[in-house]
């Protein structure tokens, strides 16, 4: 009787997670898009932390901080895409399709993205990687009419004891 009762939950559970998922079906694309750049930004990132340590002489130590910090974001995110996608189809269909999980989406990857071509500055110390970086900050700087130096400082005073890759 109890291994049926085992049965009948894991059932219950496989079908929920199988619903959301299904519910999730237009965006599962934009969601693994995502997570591969979350990974691929958590690798470098480390590797950028540990080329940083090794050239100035320092043992590299690996915090398992690091790694619970990116599976938040990981998980904070595929909700964020989750939530805009149920908010653009579900709650407010009238307005023509915003495509909010796409813009959330994009926000995020062309964050890994620039957290990318500075880990990958770090890791080959060669100035292509900077010269890509400094003409990615350059065009969305013109087009969005955002000052990345004044930001980037204000940032940088307002968060002195950490920065995370």
């Amino acid at each position: 009787m109890e291994e049926e009762e085992v049965m009948r939950a894991g059932k219950w559970i496989c079908g929920s997670i199988v619903g959301f998922w299904g519910l999730l079906a237009p965006v599962q694309v934009l969601i693994l898009c995502v997570c591969i750049a979350i990974i691929v930004d958590f690798i470098t990132g480390n590797i950028a932390d540990y080329k940083r340590h090794k050239r100035a002489h320092q043992k590299y130590v690996f915090k398992s901080e690091k790694m619970w910090d990116t599976c938040w974001k990981l998980g904070l995110s595929i909700i964020g895409i989750g939530m805009a996608y149920m908010l653009d189809v579900h709650v407010l269909p009238n307005l023509g399709g915003l495509n909010l999980a796409n813009f959330f989406a994009a926000f995020v990857v062309g964050t890994e993205f620039w957290s990318f071509l500075e880990n990958s500055a770090i890791i080959s110390n060669h100035p292509i990687f900077r010269a890509l970086r400094s003409y990615m900050e350059r065009s969305v700087s013109k087009k969005t009419q955002i000052d990345f130096e004044c930001h980037l400082s204000l940032i940088h005073i307002s968060e002195p004891t950490r920065r995370t890759p």
